[in-house]
């Protein structure tokens, strides 16, 4: 349940500006392979927080909520004890244009965020009310393989913050995986999963792509953080369990240590789930 992952360190207000505090404890469930050896407090627990806030301080606003320009700025390293801050813009959350376009930078009504840490942003970003839809990714070429070796070969989660299953086809700079919503999934509620879970997923699918490339490509690969998404847009709220998740990265841009990813999270039968857009740092 939510509360293995994080804990309300004291309850959560009904005003639209709130600052509820988080702990995630040294035994929290997103140190269960993140990484092992050198705990980090995951992207999406920060967004996890955010998502939790708005769901309980955001009477009458219909979830999901899209994030938009999301900048994770601090490495966090072990347990830690966070603060998120949620403020009501004049304007509801309106719905904004493609996110793939113009209007995923432009200004837009919704509901800013920081999360902080001590006297430290760790992150912060814009929830709006978005569609998914936009993301066209290049179709698979001739050279694509299907690799039969287990994903954990090519990127380092395991445990429970492993939700890649494996790859079922791969080519420099265009991967595709599968995974199955379990309730070992993090954020996972009685049912099923926050979605935002899904922003993990396709961040896996992008390290099992770069992890395949630095074994098969000449100067490419490289492992790295999570630093951003331009974008992230999920079409529920929840990913009910069992339901079979295909995730497929495009590699968009590439210069030094920095790399941007587009994906998209879809049903066997081509039902659409989620898509962002993900910024990466190699270390």
């Amino acid at each position: 349940m939510m509360t293995d992952w994080f804990r309300p360190a004291r309850p959560l207000d009904a005003a639209l500006t709130a600052e509820p505090r988080f702990s995630v404890a040294s035994d929290s469930l997103f140190f269960d392979g993140h990484f092992p050896g050198r705990p980090i407090v995951p992207g999406i627990a920060l967004l996890g927080m955010v998502r939790e806030t708005a769901r309980r301080s955001l009477a009458g606003v219909p979830l999901p909520l899209a994030f938009r320009r999301v900048r994770f700025r601090a490495l966090i390293e072990g347990e830690a004890t966070l603060v998120t801050r949620l403020t009501a813009t004049t304007a509801a959350a309106g719905t904004e244009g493609s996110p793939a376009g113009p209007a995923a930078d432009a200004p837009a009504a919704g509901f800013p965020f920081e999360v902080r840490w001590g006297d430290q942003l760790a992150a912060d970003g814009l929830l709006v009310q978005a569609p998914c839809g936009a993301v066209k990714l290049p179709p698979f070429g001739p050279d694509a393989v299907e690799e039969s070796r287990s994903i954990e070969d090519f990127l380092p989660h395991r445990g429970r913050m492993r939700v890649a299953a494996s790859i079922l086809r791969v080519q420099p700079g265009l991967c595709e995986v599968e995974a199955e919503a379990l309730p070992s999934w993090p954020l996972a509620f009685a049912t099923g999963a926050d979605s935002v879970v899904l922003l993990e997923l396709l961040a896996q699918t992008a390290a099992a792509m770069t992890g395949w490339e630095e074994r098969h490509t000449p100067g490419g690969g490289g492992r790295g953080f999570l630093v951003g998404s331009r974008f992230f847009t999920s079409s529920s709220a929840e990913v009910p369990f069992g339901t079979l998740c295909r995730s497929t990265v495009h590699s968009l841009r590439h210069r030094d240590n920095y790399r941007v990813f587009q994906g998209l999270v879809s049903a066997p039968d081509g039902t659409l789930l989620a898509e962002g857009e993900l910024q990466a740092f190699r270390a």
